[in-house]
């Protein structure tokens, strides 16, 4: 049997500093509004990250946006739907979505991570009453929201957080709350990216056969190839603390990224875009220049 390299699992969970980090400088620099991420920050230290990465982080976390509130608002929109996160860390969309659409949105939102990402996570939001009352804003009943420090859990009619090795999450029974059942939307923002080609490719063929019989979405942010200035500074950052991008070599291009969906089983559509593409191409002037 062979067992998680411990080191690389820690260096690979301080990947969720950088981009919290990250996220941070950008809200501070005044990129984009979130005004949940505060509680996540431990020092709450102004953070200066370069244009660049301010730049770069606003672009992946709108573009993101866009898709999960087009999947909420305009695919079956009376229709319950559920989002699962991979590797969500300290990420605070669903708090974001419920304080702009709140029980119209219709959905449950689920974030699996490494047990030391969401026992701390949890015990963030265990203390927060702003981050707590939003949660307890969809439950009906208080034995509703169920809160577990020890397990890193936390599990309600919106929102649940699940300590899980992805690498095991095909082997495994659904874990609670999770509905093949419901058309589904999975993220991976930077996440796949560090398993094993194997395991990635595992992991998003499980998807598929898990929740595309009521419909099913997939949104992979991750580096490729001939990377722009944005690319080459995360990588840099990353190979620095020993961090590399496992699935990188196989899925380089945005043409093999669109081959890969569809081998796996994203028969019906697939496209891949770039950052740049996406900054070209889909930002206003006004967006551009402030």
């Amino acid at each position: 049997m062979e067992f998680p390299d411990l080191d690389a699992d820690a260096r690979i969970q301080s990947t969720n500093d950088e981009a919290l980090s990250s996220k941070w400088s950008a809200v501070q620099a005044g990129y984009f509004n979130d005004p949940f991420i505060k509680y996540m920050i431990k020092d709450k230290i102004k953070v200066k990250k370069s244009p660049i990465i301010n730049r770069g982080t606003y672009i992946r976390t709108m573009v993101i946006d866009k898709f999960i509130n087009s999947f909420l608002q305009f695919v079956n929109p009376l229709e319950k739907k559920q989002i699962i996160s991979f590797g969500a860390g300290s990420d605070t969309r669903y708090f974001n979505i419920m304080s702009t659409l709140g029980k119209t949105a219709n959905f449950i939102f689920h974030e699996l991570d490494f047990f030391a990402v969401t026992q701390r996570k949890v015990s963030i939001i265990s203390k927060t009453q702003v981050l707590l009352d939003i949660i307890k804003s969809s439950c009906d009943t208080p034995d509703d929201l169920e809160i577990n420090l020890h397990e890193g859990t936390i599990l309600s009619p919106s929102y649940c957080i699940h300590p899980i090795d992805l690498r095991t999450l095909t082997s495994i029974p659904l874990p609670s709350k999770i509905d093949d059942n419901l058309p589904t939307l999975i993220l991976s923002e930077c996440c796949l990216v560090y398993l094993e080609p194997q395991e990635a490719d595992q992991l998003v063929q499980w998807s598929v056969n898990t929740f595309s019989s009521k419909g099913l979405g997939i949104v992979i942010y991750e580096p490729i190839k001939n990377f722009d200035l944005f690319g080459k500074m995360m990588v840099k950052n990353l190979a620095s603390r020993g961090i590399s991008f496992k699935t990188l070599d196989k899925y380089s291009t945005i043409e093999k990224q669109c081959i890969r969906l569809f081998d796996l089983g994203f028969t019906d559509y697939q496209n891949a875009v770039t950052i740049k593409q996406i900054y070209d191409e889909w930002f206003d002037h006004y967006d551009k220049m402030r």
